[in-house]
């Protein structure tokens, strides 16, 4: 049963003891954030992550309106590789742009040391079937 952890005008956060889960739901509210809101929320998320100690992750972005600021990438990707993360799964948004910016995100992470499988979905419900190791095949294609 998951319980809520974390809430504020831009995210809501919960976290499943029983299956090691740790969702974070971002609102259309982002559209308002700074990059100073950003980086406060990305760190208590991370602190929470620490307490928590989730196994996976799911990120539902579909209502994310920010861009992420690339700074704050190579500090994300240290703090999120002192975690045992194993498996993240994101729920893209709708828009081109923002999902771009999701995939461009994730991807630098990545070259700079995230260590972290990641898969991208269109749904909420399949993201969260990967996770539970249902229906590893249905991620989406990503690659151009």
């Amino acid at each position: 049963m998951k319980q809520l952890y974390y809430q504020n005008e831009y995210i809501r956060a919960y976290f499943d003891k029983t299956n090691q889960i740790f969702e974070q739901i971002w609102l259309p509210e982002t559209l308002s954030m700074t990059n100073k809101d950003y980086k406060r929320i990305s760190y208590d998320i991370i602190d929470l992550y620490k307490k928590c100690c989730p196994q996976k992750v799911i990120a539902d972005l579909r209502d994310l309106r920010f861009m992420v600021d690339p700074s704050h990438e190579k500090e994300l990707a240290v703090e999120l590789n002192k975690i045992a993360l194993k498996m993240m799964a994101i729920v893209l948004p709708e828009n081109l742009f923002s999902k771009i910016d999701v995939e461009e995100t994730v991807e630098m992470l990545k070259k700079i040391g995230l260590n972290v499988e990641v898969s991208y979905f269109q749904t909420y419900e399949k993201a969260e079937e990967w996770l539970n190791n249902e229906f590893s095949n249905d991620k989406l294609d990503t690659t151009f």
